[in-house]
């Protein structure tokens, strides 16, 4: 959340910022939701900015994945997903979700 929040302020010249947090028996996501500039299709296609890629390898880190998209003509939503049963392969624990 903090990389995303940081790129909105560097990048994203939003007058506003949704921060939304749900859990599933499965699955936590947090979605950050702007309505500034929108992300370039250039960023999106790359995907090499080193605050992407640290949100991504995070995220790969918890078995997670990130999804981006332009949203329109402007805004840009970021969604986290990361899984509370680690899948089959990986360590046999359950994430917390209290």
């Amino acid at each position: 959340m903090q990389e995303a929040l940081t790129n909105v302020a560097r990048h994203a010249e939003a007058t506003r910022v949704t921060v939304s947090l749900a859990t599933s028996d499965e699955a936590l996501t947090l979605t950050v939701e702007d309505d500034g500039t929108g992300i370039s299709e250039q960023a999106l296609k790359n995907g090499a900015s080193l605050g992407l890629l640290g949100m991504r390898e995070r995220a790969h880190s918890l078995q997670g994945q990130i999804v981006l998209r332009r949203l329109g003509r402007s805004g840009t939503v970021l969604a986290l997903t990361i899984p509370l049963v680690v899948r089959a392969g990986a360590a046999p624990k359950r994430w917390a979700s209290s």
